[in-house]
């Protein structure tokens, strides 16, 4: 037998054994766990994000009036429409957050990194808007999350 091979006969050390379906369950079972732990740093990380971006919001101006309610078309409308001229511009955030009207509904343009993207005088590009709902396919989208980023 070769010095190279292993017990099993092949070069590169790796046995081409079938798996068992105990071997088998104990994948599913990892991988369900490392999918629970994904989602984990996944949400902890939209927490930091929303934390991090709340900073910002009291510099974003307020607009005057509450809609009744906010689609999910005039939701992703507003990125196209108003998509800043700034190249570090490259998606959007919107988060919502509850307010004794319904919700503080919260746009920003982001750059690459997910930082908001500042107009020259130091003022987030985006808007801050009270809406008393927000349709069904708008929640549908944000999920349980309060905190969505539109590429």
């Amino acid at each position: 037998m070769n010095s190279e091979q292993n017990k099993e006969g092949n070069k590169d050390g790796i046995s081409k054994k079938e798996p068992k379906k105990s071997d088998k369950k104990f994948f599913v079972q990892g991988f369900e766990k490392l999918g629970l732990q994904i989602n984990d740093l996944y949400k902890k990380s939209l927490d930091n994000f929303s934390n991090l971006l709340q900073d910002f919001l009291g510099d974003l101006p307020l607009e005057p009036e509450t809609l009744p309610v906010i689609s999910y078309e005039e939701a992703i409308s507003y990125f196209v429409v108003n998509r800043p001229l700034d190249p570090k511009v490259v998606k959007g955030a919107m988060l919502k957050y509850p307010h004794l009207k319904g919700y503080l509904f919260v746009q920003l343009f982001l750059d690459s990194e997910n930082r908001p993207v500042c107009q020259p005088d130091d003022i987030p590009y985006g808007r801050q808007i009270i809406v008393e709902k927000i349709d069904c396919e708008l929640e549908e989208f944000f999920g349980e999350q309060n905190l969505v980023i539109v590429e």
